[in-house]
């Protein structure tokens, strides 16, 4: 006899940055984040910035804002070399399933060499390299050196 009883799921999501309020009025009970937005290249949004603005709403979320902040503050900035931004290489990574150690590596190729980080990451991306493999980004960077010089 088949059961009658409901599934049970939460509904969340990684919302681009400044969308977590407008997310929970359409049902969103679960939002993805990370301190400092630590792996923003693949979504993740600010933990602090939602949680406060929800405390400051009533809304409660079982975070300690404060104990967050600092957290943020102190222990994850000082080992962040930059703020996660959303530009177009961190958008890019993030869509082509690059880890997210891979974006550092790809602007100092794209530096290096001259060419797109964006370009970089896609072609990373597309030949499925993993964690660990950052050393062949400066492959995939000298491939596009010598594919723009044939073209030129």
């Amino acid at each position: 006899m088949p059961s009658t009883s409901r599934a049970s799921f939460v509904i969340g999501w990684s919302p681009p940055r400044g969308r977590a309020r407008r997310s929970r009025r359409f049902g969103t009970r679960q939002i993805d984040g990370a301190l400092c937005a630590l792996g923003a290249g693949a979504g993740n949004s600010f933990t602090e910035v939602p949680v406060a603005t929800f405390e400051r709403l009533g809304i409660p979320t079982g975070v300690d804002v404060q104990g967050a902040l600092a957290a943020a503050e102190d222990i994850v900035k000082p080992f962040l070399h930059r703020l996660p931004f959303a530009d177009r290489s961190a958008i890019t990574q993030g869509c082509a399933g690059v880890y997210s150690s891979s974006l550092l590596h790809g602007e100092r190729a794209a530096e290096r060499d001259g060419v797109p980080a964006h370009e970089i990451l896609q072609r990373v991306g597309e030949a499925g390299y993993v964690g660990g493999q950052e050393d062949l980004i400066i492959d995939v960077a000298l491939q596009l050196v010598s594919e723009r010089d044939r073209a030129t």
